[in-house]
């Protein structure tokens, strides 16, 4: 029997990943995959837990499918501060996908189907970050709400940044002294985080469609500090560079670009492929201002020569 001690604020996923000693590089070199078979496993014993009148696991729904969803993090698979037990005989396996060398001398684990066993309820799995992979989109969104309870003057202090490129593969990158291609990195990176944080943003308030109406945008949260729908509005439509009445991928993208060539008051950054808090922040509240529209255009057209 495994007792896996849940903190405060803590899922079930990262309470087993703090059980086995596993850092935040380990977790992430474990792929949604395994993370799925784990979490199959903990909701198979669940269930033995429930058929045997003992305490469950843990409450809401049991979607292992849908286990990468950010907003369902909160309702599915969720835990309470302190102990819960896991059966050997599935804490084994549990420990063979996540941690195969401490299973090297036991006999090897046997598939595991991610199929439910139980019919998935109307809530659905909580997951922390950190113990399944994220999207860069995911990642600036967790990025914008770190910076929304500082103060701007704290901000440009505060040295956050968000890389677009790891400082590892844009040095790389940088050695070539190859100008065309440090510009096409440049320009695939900001192109690939547009769909990636539309794709985030559409998640939170839309269809699912990678693009974001009026409502949507309203609903994703991401200006939600403006001052009333008037103000909202003035922002979207300078977003939406071709008046089509969304915000798409290439245009998210173009307002990314646009934020890493801002300079802030201490003269650093601007194109090196890093998003401070206080560029981002700034050229966010701005957006409601109508030159931001032709600013949005010329980066627009910088990435896509459009």
């Amino acid at each position: 029997m495994a007792q896996i001690n849940i903190g405060q604020g803590q899922g079930i996923t990262q309470a087993i990943a703090s059980h086995l000693g596993m850092s935040k590089d380990d977790c992430k070199k474990v792929g949604l995959a395994q993370w799925q078979q784990v979490m199959t496993l903990v909701d198979q014993n669940n269930t033995q837990n429930k058929a045997d009148s003992k305490e469950s696991i843990f409450t809401g729904g049991n979607n292992v499918q849908d286990l990468g969803n950010k907003a369902n993090w909160k309702t599915d698979f969720v835990v309470q501060q302190g102990t819960v037990e896991i059966q050997q005989s599935f804490w084994d396996k549990i420990v063979a996908i996540l941690k195969p060398s401490a299973a090297a001398n036991t006999e090897a684990a046997e598939p595991v189907s991610t199929t439910p066993e139980t019919p998935v309820s109307e809530s659905t799995p909580k997951i922390t970050s950190g113990a399944v992979e994220e999207s860069t989109g995911d990642k600036l969104m967790e990025f914008a709400e770190d910076i929304s309870e500082l103060h701007m003057s704290k901000m440009a202090d505060s040295g956050k940044e968000f890389a677009v490129i790891s400082k590892e593969d844009w040095n790389a990158v940088l050695q070539t002294n190859d100008g065309a291609k440090i510009d096409a990195a440049y320009k695939q990176a900001f192109t690939d985080l547009g769909v990636s944080f539309n794709t985030t943003l559409d998640r939170a308030g839309g269809n699912g469609d990678g693009e974001l109406t009026f409502e949507e945008f309203k609903e994703s949260g991401l200006y939600e500090k403006a001052n009333g729908d008037a103000s909202l509005k003035k922002a979207f439509d300078n977003f939406d560079i071709n008046s089509d009445g969304k915000i798409d991928k290439k245009e998210m993208a173009a307002f990314l670009r646009l934020v890493d060539n801002s300079v802030n008051p201490n003269e650093k950054g601007g194109d090196n492929a890093r998003i401070d808090a206080y560029s981002f922040a700034a050229r966010l509240m701005a957006m409601e201002n109508p030159e931001m529209k032709e600013n949005i255009l010329a980066a627009y057209k910088h990435l896509f020569g459009e």
